[in-house]
């Protein structure tokens, strides 16, 4: 039997913001999306697993474009998953989300 699956997602997470890079430093930062669900950090997690599969996320090997921040019930960040220049485009996409700052 393999290993049991271990999600990287902490257990409070209720939400996420995406961040991209850009070269000036002047980072864009884009809307927050919290989930209502009974428990949002398993949505949270097929979100995760979605966007591996797809290739979505940075190795450590890779430079990333981005982030993808987790936040907990208060609005702290309280994990972050490097992404791809896919990634963040998959997320804006399936999400609709708005830039807030850059």
């Amino acid at each position: 039997m393999g290993e049991k699956y271990q999600s990287p997602i902490p257990t409070n997470a209720v939400g996420f913001q995406a961040v991209r890079y850009q070269r000036n430093g002047n980072d864009r930062l884009y809307d927050t999306v919290i989930f209502s669900t009974e428990n949002p950090a398993v949505t949270l997690d097929v979100i995760y697993r979605q966007m591996k599969v797809f290739g979505c996320i940075a190795s450590e090997a890779q430079n990333s474009d981005g982030m993808l921040d987790y936040i907990d019930s208060e609005g702290d960040v309280v994990h972050h998953i490097p992404l791809t220049k896919k990634g963040l485009s998959w997320v804006y996409k399936k999400y609709d989300l708005r830039l807030v700052k850059h």
